[in-house]
């Protein structure tokens, strides 16, 4: 089994779609898949310095290669980053066998459109439903005829949550057998030790991610103001990173909130071995019905308490009052409530972030390359 990983970005990145990306293929490598990722690099950038940015061991896979691609577009040639990574894509796997596996919707529409060309399967990762949070009409109708034809003529779907497993087929017709469920995951080296068996006591609630508005950092702020003898620490960056120092501050709480801005992974986690409990507050928002948060798997990982929006994409990962307590999406007091109640049962907190523990041996990357595995064998294109 050969698969061909085609992303039309520039590495490194340390964006969570990176991340994910580079993760699942070295497992699928390390599952002995022959795993080739194609993509952009950035200026001055080894092959070396790429793995060690994504902490990968040098002597393992995935095999990357680098194509040309843009750094910006040229409109008054018609040129675009994207065309140039697709030049050079279809020059490459025209003469190659394997499965083409694929996440961005642009590219896996111009992969089937010209299939007669490379005559290769595809499959298709959704991470979400595009033309749903398009505001423009004919955008929006432009996007869903690219959608509609992506998951009529894939030869197989993966999605990273059953409630867009359900959406695709409601809309677009998707078949269910030709579709599975994989959520994402967490690596394999990053589980803690079993909390039980730890006597750390935490000092602080956590969060780590993007601040869109739609990840619900403001809610969070909201509920420590609510929580006077709580302290905040938050890890991510971004255009949102003022203003949200500027709300905490209106609020009477910036003593409280430790903005400590875009960190590594690594420091990510040396940040979760003293908190006391990590939140995942995204939104009521279409992307957040789908989303299978990556934060949301190393909290578990760290065998943290996690506090998480009770969303259908986390319902997929953790249940409520077992591996994680969910609140009511954008709803403070709600969320105060939880955090209060696992600062005032150590015990519950403890059995909690065990319970978490536990479930997320269940979603390892070497787990979720497995399911991959699995799902292409059902699919009957082993022999590419």
């Amino acid at each position: 089994m050969r698969i061909i990983y085609p992303l039309p970005e520039i590495i490194p990145d340390g964006r969570a779609r990176f991340i994910q990306i580079m993760n699942t293929t070295h497992a699928l490598s390390k599952a002995g898949v022959k795993t080739h990722l194609l993509a952009g690099r950035k200026r001055g950038k080894t092959l070396e310095d790429i793995k060690r940015f994504y902490h990968l061991p040098e002597d393992e896979g995935p095999d990357i290669e680098f194509l040309p691609i843009l750094r910006k577009n040229i409109p008054l040639l018609s040129v675009s980053w994207g065309g140039v990574f697709e030049f050079f894509l279809f020059r490459y796997i025209r003469k190659q066998r394997g499965i083409l596996f694929v996440r961005h919707p642009k590219l896996a529409f111009s992969l089937l459109k010209r299939r007669h060309v490379h005559k290769l399967p595809l499959i298709f990762e959704a991470h979400e439903i595009f033309s749903l949070s398009a505001k423009d009409p004919v955008k929006q109708k432009r996007l869903s005829e690219m959608e509609r034809f992506i998951y009529t003529n894939a030869d197989g779907v993966i999605t990273i949550s059953t409630k867009l497993k359900e959406d695709l087929a409601d809309i677009f017709g998707l078949r269910p057998e030709r579709a599975s469920v994989i959520p994402n995951a967490i690596r394999d080296d990053w589980l803690s030790p079993d909390p039980a068996e730890s006597q750390r006591e935490g000092m602080y609630i956590f969060y780590a991610g993007s601040l869109y508005r739609w990840k619900g950092v403001d809610t969070l702020l909201d509920a420590i103001k609510l929580l006077p003898d709580e302290e905040l620490i938050i890890a991510g960056g971004g255009a949102r990173l003022q203003e949200l120092k500027r709300y905490a501050k209106a609020s009477g709480i910036s003593h409280r909130v430790n903005f400590v801005g875009t960190i590594p992974q690594r420091e990510v986690m040396r940040y979760l071995e003293r908190a006391k409990a990590a939140v995942v507050p995204n939104l009521e928002h279409k992307p957040s019905e789908y989303s299978s948060p990556l934060k949301l798997f190393e909290f578990m990982g760290a065998g943290i308490p996690v506090v998480a929006s009770d969303l259908p994409g986390i319902r997929d990962v953790v249940r409520d009052k077992e591996e994680a307590l969910l609140f009511r999406p954008g709803d403070p007091r709600d969320l105060a409530e939880k955090i209060e109640c696992l600062s005032r049962n150590p015990s519950l907190s403890k059995s909690i972030g065990s319970m978490a523990r536990k479930r997320a041996e269940d979603f390892t990357y070497s787990k979720r390359a497995e399911k991959i595995i699995g799902f292409i064998r059902e699919l009957n294109l082993t022999d590419f």
